[in-house]
């Protein structure tokens, strides 16, 4: 003889398992919010462990969410969404609410979990923007918005963690290619646009592409009549090249991480050329006398 389900009591169960199962419909998408405020946040070419964390929460609430919300006789899956719970299941005809209860739509319990979401959605947004630093990108300081920068002239400090980072450029070359080394020209642009092209095929690689970008910067510092300074704004403190006392302002330390992050090729030659033609422009543009010839 099959023992008959008590209807009250699948009625429990399913009313409990709805609970649940909403609890999951919020920490998912909670947790999916997570991960994109992460991955703009991060650092370049890594994931931030958190946004890891963040991602795995979100697989396992939608685990979660389908392994709970079934039917308690015969395990047959329930309707997805905010939908009311539905009176019979759709498998077993067995009875999981009562048709007296008024609609999860328009209920009480219904609003508390749309500003509940709401408020958790507010929260993660705001805290992200304050807490987490932003991952923009500085190209050119020429009167933006925002607080003014500070250039300063670069302290012993700085001079000593630019080369610490020129001689990781020395070590990659003493690595690969016996007698390399560089000599702050032109000249370098070979060797240095062989280290760029190994970096970029190989993950996590931000931190000697930075380092490749402090040696470029030294080659352009002299092919461009550059000089090295500290610019100090809303992003926080880093080394910068400036044309004489102009506005016109780069920054090699992240020149060629961002074009191998963004996935656009990069050709160190045609860069310099670049930045050379964009120093003689800004030199003419800044002396109206030049403008004639």
């Amino acid at each position: 003889m099959i023992a008959t389900p008590d209807p009250e009591r699948i009625k429990a169960i399913c009313k409990r398992r709805r609970q649940w199962y909403m609890a999951t419909c919020i920490i998912g998408p909670l947790a999916v919010v997570a991960y994109f405020q992460q991955i703009s946040s991060g650092a370049h070419g890594r994931l931030p462990p958190f946004a890891w964390a963040a991602l795995l929460v979100s697989v396992a609430a939608v685990v979660l969410g389908d392994l709970i919300w079934r039917c308690p006789a015969c395990k047959a899956r329930l309707p997805r969404g905010i939908a009311p719970t539905p009176h019979f299941c759709p498998q077993c005809a067995i009875p999981l609410a009562n048709p007296s209860e008024r609609t999860w739509a328009g209920s009480k319990g219904a609003r508390r979990f749309g500003w509940v979401l709401i408020g958790a959605y507010a929260i993660i947004l705001l805290a992200g923007s304050i807490l987490l630093p932003s991952r923009r990108h500085r190209h050119y300081v020429a009167g933006g918005r925002g607080a003014a920068p500070v250039f300063t002239q670069p302290n012993a400090d700085d001079v000593t963690h630019l080369r610490r980072q020129l001689g990781e450029v020395d070590r990659l070359l003493a690595a690969r290619y016996a007698g390399a080394a560089l000599h702050a020209s032109s000249a370098d642009l070979s060797l240095l646009q062989r280290l760029v092209d190994e970096c970029r095929r190989k993950p996590d690689q931000t931190l000697e592409l930075q380092c490749l970008g402090v040696a470029f910067g030294n080659v352009l510092a002299r092919e461009a009549e550059m000089h090295w300074i500290m610019v100090t704004d809303e992003y926080g403190r880093g080394p910068a090249l400036q044309y004489e006392s102009s506005s016109l302002i780069v920054f090699p330390l992240t020149m060629i991480s961002k074009r191998v992050d963004a996935g656009e090729p990069v050709d160190l030659t045609r860069l310099l050329a670049a930045m050379r033609a964009l120093v003689k422009q800004h030199a003419r543009e800044a002396d109206p006398a030049s403008r004639t010839l």
